[in-house]
């Protein structure tokens, strides 16, 4: 682009918020990091309960650019993303439109790339290849890639446009048509109304937005899926009944034979699993049921393997601990469910439990700071491991229990592991961790007895 100054060449970036105090803030800046810079932004408040509006003000009065770069609208009430958007259509002033949700990233040429790509291909509507990215938004390395142009007819069995992609141009292509409707799947219907017209959406297959995807955030239910398409066919691309459920059985097709060949490759891997257990919800982070949960994250981080799958109710991730291939897993089960994950997951990956399976878990009978490693065991009264042994059908598997001190006289259990630690504490469970993370290779290369005799000592 080479006039990159006024009205006629200005980017209206438009944003919904919504209690987004954890991404927002870097959503801004990410903007501002931009190569191209004639933009405005417009942040969509729906009606946030934290403090998304201080946060915005505060980032804005701190900005290098101008305030007139910045439009923040203020909403009564929650309406959702759609009517949001809508919203800031009607303050935008910029002859392109872009959406982009606040917990997703662009990179810094985002921009300037894609109206380079539109100017080239004379477009109205451009949409760009995509990465996941983990809760923090770090890429994954599993990239959507996106067809070079797609129409309206080759889009109804293909959903492969996501909204923090598209670009629009407005000069050839009438505004009130990204105008989005107050129903699920509201940017899915968009582009199909859009493309209806007769538009061919053009791609560039270049990865430049990062999809955020939490990893407890499971799939959605295929059933609820299904019946949100078919009302897309129906309501939407006003399909006849027969022409929905062509579209629908190919729509089916296509997902199901990623998926199969996905699974198939997976299923053949010879895989070390290794479960930490835990509770899933952010409320339960820190507390001493999940020194499981939070042994995993140290394995990730010494070795490179990020939980950015989900399967079987488990968030999971792939990688080498020296020369072992392993599966490491978080059951989202709760822990009195762990079992209904980790018996799926050994049966999947062909994994015998008594060879191939490794637990870690808490334990109430050890002080904070202590480790103990076993080959088999009952339960001992913990209820994670009682659900992992009855799905498993055997207690022949190897685990590594983790001190979080002894009841204290008087306090419920269920209060006990669900509470937090002391800070002196906290320095003592940090060395436990860094013990059970040492115990994991040993486990692997030279058995779990040889590994009980090195780190079945008391520290504390």
């Amino acid at each position: 682009m080479n006039d990159n100054s006024g009205i006629d060449s200005r980017v209206s970036i438009i944003v919904p918020v919504h209690n987004a105090r954890d991404y927002i803030a870097n959503t801004i800046k990410m903007v501002e990091a931009q190569t191209y810079t004639n933009w405005e932004l417009i942040l969509v408040d729906d009606a946030s309960t934290d403090d998304s509006v201080e946060i915005i003000t505060s980032v804005i009065e701190k900005s290098s650019f101008s305030r007139e770069h910045f439009v923040l609208i203020l909403k009564d009430k929650n309406e959702k993303a759609a009517a949001a958007r809508n919203t800031g259509l009607d303050a935008a002033v910029g002859r392109y439109i872009a959406f982009l949700d606040a917990d997703d990233v662009w990179q810094s040429e985002k921009l300037e790339k894609e109206l380079e790509f539109m100017e080239k291909e004379n477009a109205s509507f451009v949409f760009c290849s995509y990465e996941f990215g983990d809760e923090y938004a770090k890429p994954t390395g599993k990239i959507v890639h996106v067809p070079d142009k797609l129409d309206f007819k080759h889009a109804l069995s293909r959903t492969v446009i996501f909204t923090s992609t598209t670009l629009f141009d407005t000069r050839h292509l009438d505004k009130k048509l990204l105008y989005m409707p107050l129903i699920e799947s509201e940017d899915t219907a968009t582009w199909w109304s859009i493309l209806k017209t007769g538009v061919i959406a053009r791609g560039l297959d270049e990865s430049l937005v990062i999809y955020r995807r939490p990893v407890h955030s499971l799939s959605s239910n295929k059933l609820v899926a299904i019946k949100r398409i078919w009302r897309l066919y129906r309501e939407i691309a006003k399909l006849s009944v027969f022409s929905s459920v062509v579209n629908l059985v190919g729509w089916a097709y296509r997902a199901t034979v990623r998926r199969i060949k996905k699974e198939k490759k997976e299923s053949d891997e010879e895989v070390v699993i290794i479960a930490g257990l835990g509770n899933p919800e952010k409320k339960y982070f820190g507390t001493r049921h999940n020194v499981g949960f939070a042994t995993i994250d140290a394995l990730c981080d010494k070795y490179g393997i990020e939980l950015t799958e989900t399967k079987f109710n488990a968030a999971y991730g792939k990688g080498m601990i020296g020369d072992h291939k392993v599966l490491l897993m978080k059951p989202l089960t709760y822990m009195n469910k762990s079992g209904e994950a980790i018996g799926p997951m050994c049966h999947f990956y062909k994994v015998s439990p008594e060879n191939d399976l490794i637990v870690i878990s808490d334990d109430i009978d050890q002080d904070v700071g202590n480790i103990r490693v076993r080959p088999k065991g009952s339960a001992g009264g913990h209820n994670g491991l009682k659900s992992i042994i009855a799905h498993c059908g055997t207690d022949g598997f190897s685990r590594i229990r983790v001190g979080v001190g002894h009841k204290p006289q008087g306090m419920d259990l269920a209060d006990h592991v669900l509470s937090h630690f002391s800070g002196e504490e906290e320095e003592h469970l940090k060395s436990a961790i860094e013990n059970a993370v040492e115990a994991i290779p040993v486990i692997l290369d030279e058995g779990t007895d040889i590994a009980m005799n090195r780190f079945n000592r008391k520290v504390v």
